[in-house]
């Protein structure tokens, strides 16, 4: 009887067990887009804020809001953004804003996502906004000033003006009548509501603020900035300032319920606890794997503690410092995928880590750290077997043992030219039996070949600038690798030859691959194309992706019959195209940031896109292909993805002067100025479902709409389209020139290595930018030259530096100051390197 009884319970337990997982994979499951069946990684952790009745754990990240049990640590509920920008959670975590569109802020209900109040502002800088915990009033930092809303209404209260470097931080006291402040220069200010005036200016920190926070009872405001070993603490009632000394670099700060005590977390993933009346250190706690600690929130009694750092979740039981509950899944954006052969693992690459997930149960196998310094792992590829993993993180080619979880080998390679890096772009790829290993990274102008991923046997040599990628043909016989010098090259396996040489692209070519069987050769680059290869007869042929600035990595199908594509930088769009027509076939939309990687499993049933919200996309390839269905019947939506926008008028441009083209829409035989007049008076007309303007406007220019204006008048027979179409054109060319020359804050800021200072022209000029130490010493001259009308505000576009000085050394830490002269225009702007 007793065993009877034993097995009944054996078998509840077992059931409960099972619907625990069940119920654990589900979430993975929650709000996904058409044709997505999971979601690997729950994004990356941007601010931590606990419910009123401290029973739920709301986690801001990347690609939405996850709620938690904060006793348990289940995972409650989730509300996707993609297609949206994530901002900032409400106190009383009962809303939340993001930017939908430019220049609006919406603000949403966390319970349901409906909108509570769309604000319109200038939403180009630095978004920093806070919300009263009434949730009745809501400011945004917009450059130098601080512009407030009332909610309920959306009506503008006031701005408060007074900052001198752009607004970077902001927090509302507890009973809103006060509002605290830092900027990109040095100073706190303090602010009262009612009368918009400023109360005090703090002046203790020698760097940018980078979070300011009130005390619960609003006696204190606590700060920190870049690079700064230390919390300074201001006494708004007494005047009294006191700073707190710690080991590293502060990120995150937050105060106790009671305001007695403060939590900081810095660079190295150090927690501790500090009492403000005391100012003793009362403990600290470990765990975060020295990753910075930058999200920080106490429990509304006070009993635990949440942190939240790049990689890793935990809640603290505050009296006693130990970790109460851990929540895995969180990780910091990916940068490269890898399928196993089994397709039982997916191995994603991140800044600082590899990770090895299972695909079946979503769950983290293990995570792989390196440490030694801020790497992005952003090439990965099995080995035949599954049993080793190369990586390459721009710098180094590393292979790992799959099984025993460790590093086995660093490759070296010798030959080509050693060259300094901007984007790190970087392939590896293993020979279909196993034998060899190819890698080329933008470090170097060789095709490196390694025997079994160990011993270096050869260098192929003859690109001119840094390898992008590099693809084994179906046989192995040859090897395929693109480069920076805008060539594709075909080289013989064996005997390291270069077969041929294919010329095509307009700019830096950045991935390759070949078909099934290795008939046809696709790349794809910087031009914003993908061209197919005929690998027989050397015939090309070229299609115009019209994403938004260009291709960054390509994957054909299992059978070759269609091609996966991401774009750049801020492009989150996934698009298939039909490789013997050309024609884009489905766009896949389910990130909330850029898509840096795809990759198939090796059945060709699932694709797998990865992108640095800190997510990878699961989608079942055969239910989104089987049938293909045609995305939109608009005559004017000539690159097919449902909507007609300004990548439309991108797309025709680009067929000009072509015949038996979808972008013929007048259908007289060719591609002309006539058929993109006709699809610019289509963004006037509300049949057509118009997307804004600005949805694509960084990829047009004002000189191209000029010369598309100028193509106008030699139309011989206008129509009322024609004339509809050339006044869009028209409209279009104002809203797009600037109406005055300007400098934008660098992005990112802080940042290590490398950053880009966005510009604006409203009149042709030549630019340069000298950047000067905080002594007042020259140390780089960027040579911009003669540049047209227009936006430069994009990674494409905008002015890059590399963090090094005129002699190619990287600078110290530290202010740095970068002049922007344009013609007569010239400005001073603040930035900072933090390593």
């Amino acid at each position: 009887m007793n065993t009877k009884k034993q097995h009944v319970i054996l078998f509840f337990l077992t059931l409960l067990l099972l619907m625990f997982v069940s119920y654990v994979n589900a979430y993975m499951k929650w709000d996904l887009p058409e044709g997505a069946k999971l979601r690997i990684g729950k994004g990356g952790i941007s601010n931590l804020t606990f419910s009123p009745d401290g029973e739920r754990l709301i986690v801001g990240c990347y690609n939405g809001i996850w709620t938690y049990d904060a006793q348990s640590g289940l995972a409650l509920d989730f509300i996707s953004t993609y297609g949206k920008d994530l901002i900032a959670v409400s106190p009383n975590a009962k809303m939340f804003v993001c930017v939908e569109t430019e220049n609006r802020f919406h603000i949403r209900s966390i319970l349901d996502g409906s909108l509570i109040a769309e604000i319109e502002a200038d939403t180009s800088p630095r978004r920093t906004v806070a919300i009263t915990h009434d949730g009745n009033t809501f400011a945004a930092g917009i450059g130098k000033e601080i512009v407030l809303w009332d909610i309920p209404s959306g009506e503008r209260i006031s701005t408060l003006v007074g900052h001198t470097g752009s607004v970077s931080s902001l927090a509302f006291s507890p009973d809103g009548k006060s509002i605290v402040s830092g900027n990109w220069s040095d100073t706190v200010r303090l602010w009262d509501i009612t009368t918009a005036t400023q109360k005090k200016k703090l002046t203790y920190h020698r760097n940018s603020i980078t979070k300011v926070i009130f005390s619960p009872n609003g006696s204190k405001v606590a700060s920190i900035s870049v690079n700064e070993k230390r919390v300074n603490i201001w006494d708004v009632v007494n005047e009294k300032h006191h700073t707190i000394q710690v080991k590293e670099s502060t990120y995150g700060i937050a105060f106790s319920p009671d305001g007695s005590t403060i939590a900081i977390g810095d660079r190295s993933g150090r927690l501790y606890l500090w009492n403000v009346e005391s100012w003793e250190h009362i403990t600290e706690f470990t765990g975060h794997k020295k990753e910075s600690v930058y999200a920080i929130v106490f429990s509304p009694n006070g009993t635990t503690l949440a942190s939240g750092s790049s990689d890793s979740l935990f809640i603290w039981d505050v009296s006693t410092g130990k970790r109460n509950l851990t929540i895995k899944g969180h990780t910091t954006g990916i940068r490269a995928l890898a399928f196993s052969p089994d397709g039982k693992i997916l191995a994603t690459g991140s800044p600082y880590q590899i990770n090895l997930w299972n695909t079946t149960s979503t769950e983290r196998i293990e995570q792989i750290y390196f440490n030694e310094w801020y790497n992005y792992f952003i090439s990965l590829v099995f080995s035949p077997d599954g049993n080793l993993l190369a990586s390459q993180d721009g710098r180094r080619t590393l292979i790992w043992d799959v099984n025993l979880l460790t590093h086995l080998r660093t490759l070296t390679g010798n030959g080509g030219k050693n060259l300094t890096s901007t984007t790190y772009l970087a392939g590896l790829e293993y020979s279909p039996n196993g034998q060899l290993l190819a890698g080329g990274n933008e470090l170097n102008t060789a095709v490196q070949i390694w025997y079994k991923g160990r011993t270096h046997i050869d260098a192929f040599i003859g690109h001119t600038a840094g390898v992008t990628s590099v693809k084994f043909s179906p046989d192995g016989t040859i090897l395929a690798s693109s480069s920076n010098d805008k060539t594709v090259r075909i080289w013989d396996v064996s005997t390291g030859s270069n077969i041929t040489t294919l010329n095509g692209h307009l700019d830096r070519v950045h991935c390759v691959d070949f078909n099934e069987d290795g008939s046809i050769l696709a790349s794809c680059g910087k031009d914003n194309s993908i061209i197919f290869w005929d690998m027989s007869s050397g015939e090309s042929r070229i299609v115009s992706s019209a994403h938004k600035e260009e291709v960054r990595k390509i994957a054909f199908s299992m059978d070759g019959k269609q091609i996966v594509s991401c774009g750049g930088w801020g492009d989150p769009i996934v698009k298939i195209w039909d490789v013997d027509s050309g024609d884009m076939i489905k766009t896949l939309i389910g990130h909330g940031h850029t898509v840096l990687d795809v990759a198939f499993s090796l059945d060709g049933d699932t694709l797998a896109t990865g992108s640095p919200d800190g997510t990878v996309m699961l989608w079942d390839y055969v239910s989104i292909m089987d049938p293909i269905e045609e995305i939109t019947n608009l005559p004017a939506d000539v690159n097919r993805d449902g909507v007609v926008d300004l990548q439309d008028l991108i797309y025709i441009a680009l067929q000009f002067g072509k015949s038996q083209n979808s972008a013929d829409i007048n259908e007289d035989g060719i591609v002309n100025i006539e058929d993109l007049l006709f699809v610019a008076a289509a963004l006037n007309d509300e049949s057509s479902a118009p997307q804004a303007y600005f949805t694509s406007k960084q990829s047009i220019t004002p000189a191209i709409i000029q010369e598309w204006l100028k193509q106008a008048q030699s139309v011989k027979s206008m129509t009322p389209t024609l004339v509809s179409g050339i006044s869009v054109l028209e409209k279009l060319y104002l809203q797009i020139t600037p109406e005055k020359t300007a400098v934008l804050p660098n992005y990112p800021n802080p940042f290590n290595p490398e950053t880009w200072i966005p510009y604006e022209l409203s009149e042709p000029s030549d630019v340069t930018i000298r950047i000067y130490t905080i002594k007042g010493q020259l140390i780089r001259r960027l040579q911009i030259g003669h540049q047209q009308p227009g936006e430069y505000h994009s990674p494409s576009r905008a002015a890059y530096w590399d963090g090094k000085n005129e002699l190619g050394e990287n600078v110290a830490n530290g202010i740095y100051f970068y002049v922007f002269i344009a013609g007569n225009f010239s400005a001073t702007k603040q930035m900072v390197i933090l390593k």
